[in-house]
């Protein structure tokens, strides 16, 4: 053994040794402690998502059709159970449910690049071109014994909700399938073409108005002035125009934009505050995605009018309506020179209600850099978590439920089907794709919810 100077150690230097092994000792073992924390423990708060697909999970099925695997969404789910109930006379499942649970998660995909959501949006899309009609639009409704609902109003193909929600399931699949899966993207480009006829024959009125109680409204819109389907006929289309550049499509969404843009009543300081109307001089809640697809278009398009009209809704009408604790509907009529409201109602209240709004919000705030617009969106995202008349949640992260609506100011449909949860889920997913808005949002749940 080699020797320094002596055969004895002098013993501090001995000491001083075992001290820094010990230090070493410790330092690995505080490492490896740490590593092993970080791989098990909960991330710090404004990590933390309350994402949580499982009951919407828990209403996909997996099917087979002639031989084509797919994949449906179960239409309603009863208290206290939760199992699958049939809707009669319509079906187990519906092209409008199948598509909203496609675009969730293919936005998932395309945020996280989780490889199992672009999994599950591929067989609910073979549903949804499935569902397609040979005039190019699409059945609604899948009966329990897996045959197309050809006969139920709301099933037949035509212009409205359900094919318009088909296109833009399709179209935001195609702009992610395009790298993915090059065959598969051209068989959904093609499918959307074949819509082409069915739009171009609904815009064939422009720029004709018409007066309806006294209003000069558009009519080349759906069902003539149905601003709230032109904008989901607008959120479908710019994906596909991003993608493959045609002067029909540009020609449509300029014609769907300048509809919507003839809707709006209102301003800053008057009554209705910016709102657009939904249908005729009718407001309703659901589906008001009006401001969201003018945002999406106006950048698009370099259309700065139609922003500034959006951006008036989201700054002004919005805050009326938090202020009231949310509405249902509302008419605008004219009654001593003034705008006022007519058949007011505030129930019933619904997710579908409140992800326009936060989407809305939200793009605003991408636009503008506004904080405040940011704040809006968490504050209105926040009704999902009990920040609502009744004081309680609706949407439990511990299961992905969300309940199916507010019906009075003191009551919930404790039921949770396809439509609210994947609203629910489509409205955090945006939230939580903002780091601060995500931050303020689990605040809220942490302060009011993990009490």
């Amino acid at each position: 053994m080699r020797k320094f100077g002596n055969d004895k150690i002098p013993a501090e230097k001995f000491s001083f040794g075992r001290q820094v092994k010990g230090i070493l000792f410790a330092g690995l073992l505080i490492f490896l402690l740490l590593f092993l924390f970080s791989c098990t423990s909960p991330q710090p708060a404004a990590e933390h998502s309350l994402l949580n697909t499982q009951h919407l999970q828990h209403l996909i099925e997996d099917i087979e059709i002639d031989g084509r695997e797919m994949s449906i969404v179960h239409i309603y789910a009863e208290a206290p159970e939760y199992s699958w109930v049939e809707a009669p006379g319509e079906g187990i499942a519906c092209v409008d449910d199948v598509a909203r649970a496609a675009v969730f998660y293919l936005r998932d995909y395309r945020y996280s690049n989780r490889q199992i959501s672009l999994q599950k949006a591929r067989k609910l899309l073979n549903f949804v071109l499935y569902m397609q009609a040979p005039n190019g639009l699409f059945y609604n409704f899948l009966t329990a014994d897996h045959q197309i609902n050809k006969t139920r109003d709301n099933s037949i193909p035509r212009a409205s909700w359900w094919s318009w929600r088909a296109i833009w399931a399709l179209a935001e699949a195609q702009e992610v399938f395009r790298h993915q899966s090059p065959d598969f993207a051209r068989k959904i480009a093609e499918s959307i073409r074949q819509t082409f006829p069915a739009i171009d024959s609904l815009l064939g009125t422009y720029p004709q108005t018409q007066q309806e109680n006294g209003f000069s409204l558009p009519t080349w819109l759906p069902y003539g002035t149905a601003a709230d389907q032109a904008a989901v006929l607008i959120m479908a289309l710019l994906p596909y125009h991003r993608n493959n550049r045609d002067s029909l499509t540009e020609d449509f969404l300029f014609k769907l934009g300048e509809g919507i843009g003839r809707m709006q009543s209102g301003d800053s300081l008057t009554f209705p505050y910016g709102c657009f109307f939904s249908w005729q001089n009718i407001w309703h809640a659901y589906g008001n995605s009006q401001s969201t697809a003018l945002l999406l278009a106006g950048n698009e398009l370099r259309q700065p009018l139609w922003r500034k009209r959006a951006l008036q809704e989201v700054r002004f009408f919005y805050p009326y309506l938090e202020r009231g604790n949310y509405l249902s509907s509302f008419r605008v009529v004219a009654q001593d020179g003034q705008l006022q409201p007519a058949n007011r109602r505030q129930f019933p209240q619904i997710a579908y209600d409140i992800r326009p709004m936060v989407w809305a919000s939200l793009k605003g705030y991408q636009i503008t850099g506004s904080a405040a617009l940011r704040r809006q969106a968490v504050d209105i995202g926040c009704w999902l978590l009990g920040k609502n008349i009744t004081g309680k949640p609706l949407y439990h992260p511990g299961t992905g439920r969300c309940f199916d609506g507010i019906t009075g100011s003191n009551k919930i449909n404790m039921n949770s089907g396809a439509e609210s949860t994947i609203e629910a889920l489509l409205t955090i997913l945006e939230i939580e794709k903002y780091p601060v808005a995500k931050k303020l949002f689990y605040h809220y749940y942490q302060r009011n919810l993990l009490k």
